[in-house]
């Protein structure tokens, strides 16, 4: 009951001022237009820290293949956990990628 009462008063208001109306309409349409062209999901060269334990084949062309894709930055290799860490409290890595010891055979048997 009370949703349709509701309804008949805005819609007595849009017919007393048609101003509204318009308003009511081209607003949320504005904002859409002009949002969807502020508003870049992209997300293009992110620093990334990493720290290769392995150093095999498999995890070099792990790396080269993340950074050859123009999303990511590798940063300096990282030689500890410790540095891993400074990079990213430092603000100077957004993403830390560990690669353990072995990764390139585990990988290659399926693991």
């Amino acid at each position: 009951m009370r949703l349709r009462f509701l309804l008949r008063k805005e819609f007595q208001q849009f017919r007393r001022n048609p101003v509204l109306l318009r308003m009511a309409l081209l607003v949320p349409l504005a904002q859409t237009v002009v949002l969807s062209f502020a508003a870049n999901l992209d997300v293009k060269a992110v620093p990334v820290a990493c720290w290769d334990e392995d150093r095999s084949q498999r995890s070099r062309e792990l790396l080269a293949w993340i950074g050859a894709a123009g999303y990511f930055v590798l940063r300096p290799p990282c030689g500890s956990e410790q540095e891993l860490q400074r990079e990213l409290d430092g603000g100077r890595a957004l993403l830390a990628l560990h690669l353990p010891p072995h990764f390139g055979r585990d990988l290659a048997r399926g693991g």
